[in-house]
């Protein structure tokens, strides 16, 4: 009796135990049911159905179970929705049909665009391809063609940034009379110099004294008999269409108050002719309008005198305020230089402020002995073609000690020989220039090239300084550029003791500047071009907004002698490219021979190939064979 009597005893015991964990359970139900909302925050029992689910104590480990459970409750919830309106109905079916149809189409048509039309815009071209290729929206035919609304919605977005952070320059010509002075600060004898106001001319801003100005400058001539001329303006705003300078004249523009500014009206502004060299030259065999301030083989020519030359390039760029101006006008004549000096000698540009030029500021072009100084160029950053300095087939010239601000997208400054076969048959090279102690706030480059067709020479940048501290677009590179096609010879370009701040690249040298060619080109003296002896040292920059720097010579006639030394760059987004263009298709890319030492980042291996490994060119008549490198190239 006694051992079933202990049993009934542990068996009422497991049945009262039994009874406190259901009851326990039931508790917990009841939470539950109250709040069914919230899941538990500590580590207990839930009955799920007819199974027990532990929840984990820490919250990193809820957070799945919290998911499947609001997860589950949205499906719910959906479900008895669909229901309630009858959603799934036929015809709703079909709509559901038709707009998932209508997605596929769109991005079969995307790709298929994207696959056909290559790059978005010329002027776009080198950013969409460096972001497009290391781009991570994956390798498929479906993600790349992504690619093209993000680059666009991100280029909308950065533009207007760009905007908001730049000032506006205020181009208009005036709606009242200025006011403006007819005495000058200093001594303008009568012999040897005019004052314009004195002359006849009105500086209020609104009467055009084109002709009133141009008599002027040609009387000082007739008396000039080898002796300088001055022609000076008092403070005041000029307004006047193109004005051709003569030998022996310096036009003096009194001060920071006296300013020289375009008409806004193209019946003021003669078109010429092309004509080959040496007679007025354009940048094509097409007509160009006529510039603003421009000489054509004249010697001891100056400008100065601490004033503004305004091109009123707004009018220009927008092509909308004049019905002259038309689409088809515009195809017929190239847009005007600001300051274009043709086959001039001995040429002084100083202590003047140049603003909104409609195209390049200054370009001295087939002369020789310019020199250029204290000068501070202005152009808005949306500003199209408005180079700053441009050296065209110039010699025995320099520039130092300014400020340069361009469009976003142009060259601060370029040294350029001619285009193609018209820079060839002029045969006119660049050479013996010296551009020092500048500082960049505003523009693409200090640019070799692309149109260098008569060759370039004995070039030297020195003591330069990219400041892109409040420019979100990024502020300069050292760059050498052209393509197959070109010819001609660039040798001895030296870019030195660079300091800079947000620049756009460092370093820049590749020889596909035009991206139609696509496969390895023959070889000729004409048409390929040479590049050889280009050295970067001492060049230190903070801040780099796309790669390191870009090397890319032709396969069929790599760069030579190539010296990159002493170049160190911090906070680099992206390092260097070899292999921006596969048609420098050797296994390191780069194309080069050359020599490179304390280069941080460190240059990829192959990149450049040491000098002692480049092989002699061997000739058959006019035709350059080239030689496959040691290391041997792709194709």
């Amino acid at each position: 009796m006694s051992s079933t009597s202990d049993k009934l005893a542990v068996l009422s015991a497991k049945l009262d135990d039994l009874a406190s964990k259901a009851n326990s359970i039931r508790h917990e139900r009841k939470k539950q049911s109250a709040k069914p909302d919230e899941l538990p925050t500590t580590s207990t029992s839930v009955l799920r159905g007819r199974r027990l689910t532990h929840v984990p104590d820490t919250p990193l480990q809820r957070i799945p179970y919290h998911l499947k459970y609001h997860a589950q409750r949205f499906a719910g919830f959906m479900a008895i929705k669909l229901r309630e309106f009858r959603v799934l109905d036929r015809s709703v079916k079909m709509i559901v049909l038709f707009v998932l149809g209508f997605f596929l189409f769109v991005g079969v048509f995307a790709v298929r665009g994207h696959e056909e039309r290559g790059y978005i815009h010329n002027d776009e071209r080198e950013e969409y391809q460096e972001e497009y290729d290391s781009s991570e929206f994956g390798d498929s035919r479906f993600h790349k063609a992504l690619f093209h609304p993000v680059f666009h919605a991100r280029q909308v977005v950065d533009s207007m940034k760009t905007n908001f952070a730049r000032d506006k320059f205020e181009s208009s010509h005036a709606t009242e009379k200025h006011p403006y002075s007819t005495k000058v600060s200093f001594e303008c004898p009568v012999l040897s110099c005019v004052n314009v106001a004195l002359a006849g001319a009105v500086g209020d801003g609104m009467t055009v004294n084109t002709e009133t100005i141009q008599n002027a400058l040609d009387s000082l001539t007739m008396k000039a008999q080898g002796r300088t001329q001055t022609l000076a303006f008092p403070p005041g705003r000029w307004l006047t269409g193109p004005l051709e300078l003569k030998s022996n004249v310096k036009i003096v523009l009194d001060g920071p108050r006296s300013f020289l500014e375009a008409v806004k009206s193209t019946d003021l502004w003669p078109i010429d002719d092309w004509k080959e060299h040496p007679s007025l030259p354009s940048d094509d065999p097409t007509p160009i309008f006529r510039a603003f301030i421009h000489a054509y083989n004249q010697t001891n020519i100056e400008i100065s005198g601490g004033g503004t030359i305004n091109g009123h390039g707004d009018f220009w760029w927008d092509r909308k305020t004049d019905q002259k101006y038309s689409p088809s006008m515009r195809k017929k004549a190239h847009v005007p230089n600001l300051v274009h000096l043709v086959g001039c000698s001995d040429v002084k540009i100083e202590n003047i402020v140049l603003t909104n030029s409609p195209h390049f500021t200054v370009r001295p072009q087939y002369c020789n002995k310019v020199s250029v100084s204290r000068i501070h160029i202005s152009n808005p950053a949306n500003s199209p073609g408005t180079n700053g300095v441009v050296f065209d087939s110039t010699s025995n010239s320099f520039l130092r000690d300014s400020f340069i601000t361009t469009g976003d997208k142009e060259d601060a400054v370029a040294i350029k020989s001619g285009k193609d076969y018209h820079g060839r048959k002029a045969n006119v090279p660049s050479k013996n220039i010296r551009v020092e102690h500048v500082t960049i706030l505003g523009g693409h480059a200090l640019s070799v090239g692309s149109e260098m067709s008569g060759g370039v020479s004995n070039i030297i940048f020195s003591d330069i300084t990219f400041d892109g501290r409040n420019n979100k677009f990024g502020v300069g590179s050292a760059r050498v550029k052209t393509m197959r096609g070109r010819g001609g010879v660039v040798d001895q370009i030296t870019f030195q003791n660079i300091r800079g701040w947000n620049a756009l690249y460092a370093l820049e040298l590749y020889e596909y500047y035009s991206k139609q060619d696509t496969n390895v080109g023959p070889v000729s003296r004409e048409e390929t071009p040479i590049v050889k002896n280009i050295n970067f040292k001492n060049v230190h920059i903070e801040g780099i907004k796309r790669y390191a720097g870009v090397i890319a010579g032709l396969p069929e006639m790599a760069v030579s002698n190539l010296v990159i030394e002493n170049v160190h760059l911090t906070n680099v987004h992206k390092g260097w490219n070899c292999h921006k263009f596969k048609e420098c298709n050797w296994p390191g890319g780069g194309c080069s021979y050359g020599k490179v030492s304390d280069v941080k980042p460190e240059l990829p291996d192959g990149c450049v190939l040491d000098q002692s490994m480049m092989p002699h060119r061997q000739t058959v008549g006019d035709l350059w064979t080239p030689v496959v490198p040691r290391t041997g190239f792709l194709g």
